[in-house]
């Protein structure tokens, strides 16, 4: 299976990395981001990794501070959200 980011969750990976860059750095920002992408990756080895989220296939994949927010089918790993961990995701 591979792993897919949606529009949501690219627009998540930007924002991060601007808020990071920001605040911080540019070269902080980008290892950041380049972190959360490819802790994701793991999934493709291990989809079913993340904690499920009341028995449907959306699960959640700690990254760091992060959360990736996935959906699983049999033929794809979605990539729907990325959050920090003190943020509400819905």
């Amino acid at each position: 299976m591979k792993v897919i980011f949606s529009n949501q969750a690219n627009d998540s990976l930007t924002a991060i990395f601007e808020y990071i860059a920001t605040e911080y750095n540019f070269q902080s920002a980008d290892r950041i981001v380049n972190e959360i992408i490819d802790g994701t990756l793991i999934l493709e080895q291990f989809p079913k990794i993340g904690r499920s989220f009341k028995g449907e296939n959306i699960r959640f994949l700690v990254i760091g501070k992060y959360v990736a927010v996935y959906h699983l089918t049999d033929e794809r790993i979605l990539i729907t959200e990325i959050y920090t961990a003190g943020q509400n995701w819905r």
